[in-house]
């Protein structure tokens, strides 16, 4: 089993993205034998001094400097991959994904080019989860007609989640851990928002980069 580096932006998603890579790829991935890091907010969250504004030519700033600090620490940490999440929630976001590719490919103007994948998730990691109604159901324990707010129709998927959540058996549960529960049940070909939430695409550079790790 290949050991991996999850990188998302809160500890709320931090179960679920191991998990959910794991159903997207068809390969049990456990969150406890793997690296995991948060891009703020905990004593693991990457710092944005820890790495250099200018790589070999790249001029870095924000969540370029910190996807070349997160690709290091594969490396320092004996991980064979980076799988990474950023959040478009916000305007101020917008920028993140662009930064990010440049500090990946500053990275790899100085090293072997490690295999990674960083998603983009509009608006956030939640809109994954809550575009699978059958998979919210199931996790949460609701009946099979209850209703799941549209995702596409749907102007914060992380609160309607947490409604749902609150009204549940499971209400007394962790958020993250209702994520990961929904992750475990989650079928891409259920997202009818795929395409336009970035799990469709980060699925597909997830079965290019990481998958072949599982095959060697």
């Amino acid at each position: 089993m290949p050991r991996l580096m999850f990188v998302c932006d809160g500890q709320r998603d931090q179960l679920a993205l191991p998990i959910l890579t794991g159903r997207l790829l068809d390969q049990p991935i456990r969150h406890d034998e793997h690296e995991h890091m948060t891009w703020k907010g905990a004593d693991t969250s990457i710092r944005l001094h820890a790495a250099e504004r200018k790589a070999d030519g790249y001029s870095l700033s924000g969540f370029g400097r910190k996807v070349l600090y997160a690709l290091r620490a594969c490396r320092l940490r004996g991980c064979r991959g980076l799988v990474a999440v950023l959040d478009r929630d916000k305007p101020e976001h917008h920028e993140r994904l662009k930064q990010a590719k440049l500090g990946q490919q500053a990275d790899s103007a100085q090293h072997a080019p490690l295999p990674a994948v960083i998603g983009e998730a509009s608006p956030h990691f939640d809109a994954w989860l809550m575009d699978d109604p059958v998979a919210v159901r199931t996790a949460l324990g609701l009946p099979k007609n209850a209703q799941v707010p549209d995702v596409g129709a749907s102007g914060n998927p992380k609160r309607d989640l947490d409604v749902l959540r609150s009204n549940s058996a499971r209400a007394s549960d962790r958020p993250s851990l209702v994520a990961g529960a929904i992750a475990q049940q989650l079928d891409l070909r259920r997202c009818n928002h795929r395409k336009a939430t970035g799990l469709e695409a980060f699925a597909s550079d997830l079965r290019r980069e990481i998958e072949p790790l599982f095959r060697g």
